[in-house]
């Protein structure tokens, strides 16, 4: 009779973020008021720098800081095809003030869709580094 896990799974493979050290994991609560969906080239630039100039995110600078119950106002930004995503309180501020990696962000995006959030797709932009900007 074949088993559910058949054979040996050597490996999976994430992306996740680590921190030294830490002592403890608390999860902020937060309300995600906004999806941003990215062509997945541009959301590797921003995941690469998330603190560049990006047009959605000064559109989106009022969405930030907690609301009157405590929770965190933030944004989640994706990749169409990704399936990442990054959670932006920009604290009204024009950059990613904070930010929270999620490594399995479509579960969340579902729920945002089904819950009727406001959407914005960014267009295909040439090229799709456009949106990087770095000041040395």
């Amino acid at each position: 009779m074949p088993g559910l896990l058949e054979g040996v799974i050597e490996m999976v493979e994430i992306n996740a973020e680590f921190d030294f050290k830490k002592p403890f994991i608390i999860g902020e609560r937060c309300s995600i008021e906004k999806l941003v969906v990215l062509p997945d080239g541009v959301f590797e630039g921003f995941k690469n720098n998330v603190l560049g100039d990006y047009p959605f995110i000064k559109e989106n600078s009022g969405i930030g800081g907690m609301t009157e119950g405590g929770l965190v106002r933030c944004f989640l930004v994706c990749g169409e095809g990704s399936g990442e995503g990054i959670l932006v309180n920009t604290e009204g501020t024009s950059c990613a003030r904070y930010s929270s990696f999620l490594p399995d962000a479509s579960g969340i995006a579902a729920a945002c869709i089904s819950a009727g959030i406001e959407q914005y797709k960014e267009p295909e932009t040439e090229p799709e580094t456009e949106y990087i900007s770095m000041t040395l």
